[in-house]
């Protein structure tokens, strides 16, 4: 999965090289073309992370239906739920785990409260509180 983004950065090297008209594209000729030749990475690109979060959001409203959320607040739970998401896109393993523990930290010191915000971690992203 961490290789997505070397085998994202040659592709999108061969698709300057390759999508011009002539081979050789004059100024501001081949950005149409390159953008073209991304167009159906980017679309499924984009059509993953929907559906993931779409899960989430459903996934999250599940736990704080449960948990008798306020509808005012249930925004704001669902919103550090995308955040988790964001960074489980950048980190993985005990590093993902410290960074949504320091994430969960700066809710709970925001008002938030800390039991609502473990169970979308535990449950929604089936992560678990770093270890010693």
């Amino acid at each position: 999965m961490r290789d997505r983004g070397v085998n994202q950065r040659i592709s999108k090297y061969k698709d300057r090289l390759f999508y011009t008209p002539s081979g050789q594209a004059q100024v501001g000729e081949g950005i149409p073309y390159v953008l073209k030749g991304m167009k159906e990475r980017m679309i499924a690109l984009e059509t993953s992370h929907f559906a993931a979060l779409t899960g989430i959001d459903q996934r999250c409203s599940v736990l704080l239906n449960e948990e008798a959320v306020s509808p005012c607040q249930v925004v704001w739970y669902k919103a550090f739920a995308r955040q988790v998401y964001k960074l489980s896109l950048q980190f993985y393993g005990g590093t993902l785990k410290s960074e949504v523990n320091i994430l969960m930290q700066r809710w709970v010191a925001e008002g938030f409260t800390q039991a609502i915000l473990e169970r979308i971690r535990d449950v929604v992203f089936t992560l678990e509180a770093p270890g010693p």
